[in-house]
């Protein structure tokens, strides 16, 4: 997916806002992004940049989630009903010990995926060490470890 893409297109493909995709790249044009975005000038009268679809969703993986509520769009919560409460997710209950919840678990197989990536492990190799009902997100894990590992390979300088 080597594409330019407009700010929209890029809110939309990452399913974030585009004040967060504005965010990213302010940050990219003052040097302060982790993980520059790639781009370039939109070329129309009112000004604007286009992202370069493979560095957003590199930046995308390697971005943190703040939920809001009632605030739409992946990774916030739905509004709370009546009578619902501050309830956990759904799998946040399952308790595996006495401090480890699903979040934790996640957070954990996405550590172990981001350590194999960046040992040049391949997605087979990878995906070996988990069950087979868990290889959708092992998979989702080890492409966007490959899409920051290959946009940080780009930033370094050429010998």
């Amino acid at each position: 997916m080597a594409e330019w893409v407009t700010t929209e297109q890029a809110a939309k493909i990452v399913g974030r806002s585009r004040d967060t995709i504005h965010t990213w790249i302010k940050r990219t044009r003052l040097g302060m992004a982790e993980i520059p975005l790639k781009l370039k000038p939109s070329g129309s009268r009112r000004g604007g940049w286009l992202v370069l679809a493979d560095s957003l969703l590199a930046v995308e993986a390697g971005s943190t989630r703040h939920a809001r509520k009632g605030v739409g769009g992946l990774g916030s919560h739905p509004p709370l009903g009546k009578g619902v409460g501050n309830r956990p997710e759904p799998d946040d209950d399952l308790s595996f010990g006495s401090r480890d919840s699903m979040r934790r678990v996640r957070a954990d197989r996405r550590r172990w995926v981001k350590g194999w990536v960046q040992e040049g492990k391949t997605l087979p190799k990878v995906l070996s060490a988990f069950a087979d009902r868990l290889h959708p997100e092992i998979e989702d894990y080890y492409q966007a470890e490959r899409a920051i590992k290959k946009a940080r390979e780009g930033e370094k300088p050429q010998p």
